[in-house]
């Protein structure tokens, strides 16, 4: 009897360490199956921002959507000849089945661009969501095409029929190259979604020609 006191003292205290332990185990259990894993996004052309149109003497929209680093503003030219467009005019358009615009603003590093987007005014705000879909449609349709900056209005200013736009003349730079674009673009009476897409990504620019189209390699300040 002499020995009751002690070895019920020690059981009382394992039985302390013991529930101890498993509380400890049942929350990190719990934790683990309770903790949602973030699904991972599509590998996509951004994060993007948006770049203000240059300044010009009779109103226009601006035209230019860009990828990081936010690129200098260039002035708009008049249209020059179509020479160097190779797409003729009869040729088609890719018609898109399926649009991204929304998912690549949904993108947590596209939180600046989604907010300039909700101060834009309606033509503003169509030509740079549909400057944002052009990029993002001639990534997916080439992988190894990283479109950085898209000019709507290069060879041509874009043309606007209620909320349809059609850029004929545009031009877009990858890897540090420019290419000719012409696409269609249709956005929801809001101007907050593009309900249809249309695209023709042609041909590389002739480094001769950027100068006069104020197309430039970089968006680094010059030295």
């Amino acid at each position: 009897m002499e020995d009751a006191a002690p070895q019920s003292s020690r059981m009382f205290w394992w039985s302390i360490l013991a529930a101890f332990f498993l509380h400890v185990a049942l929350c990190l259990l719990f934790a683990r199956m309770t903790t949602e894993r973030l699904p991972e996004l599509p590998e996509t052309s951004v994060p993007i921002e948006l770049v203000a149109a240059p300044p010009q003497q009779s109103p226009a929209a601006p035209s230019e959507v860009s990828a990081p680093p936010e690129p200098k503003p260039v002035a708009p030219v008049s249209p020059a000849p179509q020479a160097s467009l190779p797409q003729s005019e009869a040729a088609p358009m890719h018609h898109a089945e399926k649009l991204f615009s929304q998912q690549v603003l949904a993108d947590p590093r596209s939180r600046k661009a989604r907010e300039s987007l909700r101060h834009l005014v309606s033509e503003e705000r169509i030509i740079q969501l549909c400057n944002i879909e052009a990029m993002e449609q001639v990534h997916r349709s080439d992988p190894a095409s990283r479109p950085e900056t898209l000019v709507a209005y290069a060879m041509a200013e874009p043309r606007f029929s209620g909320v349809s736009l059609l850029v004929t003349g545009g031009a877009f730079r990858s890897r540090r190259r420019w290419y000719n674009i012409q696409y269609k673009c249709e956005v929801s009476a809001n101007a907050a979604d593009i309900v249809s897409f249309e695209f023709l990504a042609g041909d590389e620019i002739p480094l001769a020609e950027w100068e006069e189209h104020n197309l430039t390699v970089s968006d680094e300040p010059a030295d």
